[in-house]
């Protein structure tokens, strides 16, 4: 017959007595959890021999010898943190997983999922929580966030004392504002990546680039290769930027006009000193042409490096002395004077106009001294001779236009009005005529300068009025048309 199973031992002898650890054990979990708070009644545990749960280890615990799994799945139980568990056999040792861990087999172990009730303690919610709490602490260290405060703690027991005063919806909070917070992380993280994987490509680029012209550039850590500039861009996120990369294309630009090869400062001045005095003798039509008049800077440069300092002296010295002459002949070589003279002719007899028609311009470029206009002249280029005139013959125009006078800015706010009120007239139908409803600017300027404010004020009024009567349509006692 099948025997029935054996009892655990409890005997007196003497003054010693002996209990079995299978009754310890249940007894003082039991004991734990009626102190804790939690019920005492059982939860079932799936346990599964040939299994091993890897991932989520918080505690490591020693199982007491001759005790086995069961140890570890009460422990697991009386654990508000526990999800799931597993107990290794060679080594005795139990582990306890903050979350239900994925499962593989294997021989040396034995796992299981604690069955949570539906409906859970205040303790079993607010372990929850921590772990919750201490997984987000984790992300944030991981991914570099640098978040800091009470929020943000590696500790479990902190996060599960603290949510343990807390109400609902305070922990939805407090648990949604991390998630948030370690988003926007996630999400400034990619951006600088990509900003940092185009950052690292494009240095790479000028750095080859320089190279093959053996430009010579300030060497600096990001000119490295891909790698060094890539993590350059993650350490110095502020410095990484396009005033980093365009004074480096600005470098390499300058590099690459010259021809390449190191850079040498004086052959740089003496450039683009050529470059702006050829400029120069063109805006003043010199007409000069050679291989020493023209804007080439790489062929100035190319020119310098082969030269000695002695040379590059008296070649900018002899294009300044030639451009001197050019300049004090008003341009044009020969022609200079009779340009000069035809100018300070046409200035005089606009500044001559202005008094005439008391426009009432002032300055220095509206005095009649022939010789002064000369002079002016004598020291400036062609396209500024011709922009002066062009300035005096704008302003003469709308001095014409008016009817001569001084520039009058009530009358001119008057006449624009009045032009406006006309455009109304003729886009409504009203049929208003007379001498005070036409298009001419000038004829209302004029009327203006002769009448007193309140008279211009009546008579804008006065218009608006007969515009109103004409929209609406009726006609106001005072009002007809006229």
């Amino acid at each position: 017959m099948r025997q029935a199973p054996r009892l655990p031992e409890c005997a007196f002898n003497g003054s010693r007595f002996f209990v079995s650890w299978q009754l310890v054990v249940p007894a003082l979990a039991i004991l734990f959890a009626a102190i804790s708070g939690f019920s005492y009644a059982p939860q079932a545990l799936a346990a599964k021999a040939n299994q091993i749960r890897i991932g989520g280890d918080y505690n490591y615990l020693r199982v007491p010898a001759g005790s086995g799994y069961r140890w570890c799945e009460e422990s697991c139980r009386i654990d508000a943190r526990c999800k799931s568990w597993t107990y290794i056999k060679p080594s005795r040792q139990c582990r306890l997983k903050r979350f239900v861990a994925p499962a593989r087999p294997s021989k040396c172990c034995v796992s299981g999922v604690k069955k949570v009730s539906k409906k859970k303690t205040r303790r079993e919610i607010c372990a929850d929580f921590a772990s919750q709490a201490v997984d987000q602490q984790d992300e944030n260290l991981a991914r570099k966030c640098g978040y800091r405060g009470d929020n943000w703690s590696e500790r479990y027991k902190k996060h599960f004392r603290g949510c343990l005063t807390l109400s609902p919806k305070q922990r939805n909070a407090l648990r949604g504002g991390r998630k948030s917070a370690l988003q926007r992380c996630e999400k400034n993280r990619r951006r600088t990546n990509r900003e940092c994987q185009l950052f690292a490509q494009t240095a790479e680029d000028i750095a080859d680039s320089a190279g093959r012209n053996n430009c010579q550039l300030t060497p600096t850590k990001w000119l490295g290769g891909f790698d060094a500039a890539y993590s350059w861009c993650r350490r110095n996120k502020d410095d990484a930027n396009e005033d980093v990369l365009s004074d480096a294309r600005a470098a390499l630009s300058s590099c690459l006009r010259r021809g390449g090869g190191p850079f040498v400062k004086r052959c740089d001045n003496y450039a683009q000193r050529a470059v702006k005095q050829y400029g120069k003798a063109r805006s003043n039509e010199c007409g000069f042409s050679g291989s020493r008049w023209h804007d080439g800077y790489r062929a100035h440069y190319q020119w310098c490096l082969k030269v000695d300092p002695w040379d590059i002296r008296n070649e900018t010295q002899v294009r300044a002395d030639t451009l001197e002459r050019c300049v004090a002949q008003g341009g044009g070589g020969g022609e200079g004077k009779v340009a000069c003279d035809h100018y300070a002719r046409l200035a005089s007899e606009q500044t001559r106009s202005n008094r005439k028609q008391n426009c009432g311009l002032k300055g220095r470029r509206w005095l009649a001294n022939y010789d002064r206009h000369l002079s002016w002249c004598a020291k400036t280029s062609k396209v500024n001779r011709d922009g002066e005139l062009k300035y005096r013959e704008a302003e003469l125009s709308k001095c014409f236009e008016r009817g001569g006078g001084p520039f009058n800015e009530a009358c001119d706010t008057y006449a624009v009005r009045s032009l406006r009120q006309f455009e109304k007239n003729v886009a409504r139908s009203c049929n208003y005529r007379g001498k005070y409803w036409h298009d001419s600017y000038i004829g209302h300027y004029k009327w203006c300068a002769k009448a007193s404010r309140g008279r211009r004020s009546r008579k804008m009024l006065e218009r608006k009025a007969l515009l109103s009567t004409c929209k609406f349509g009726f006609k106001l006692p005072f009002g007809r048309p006229r």
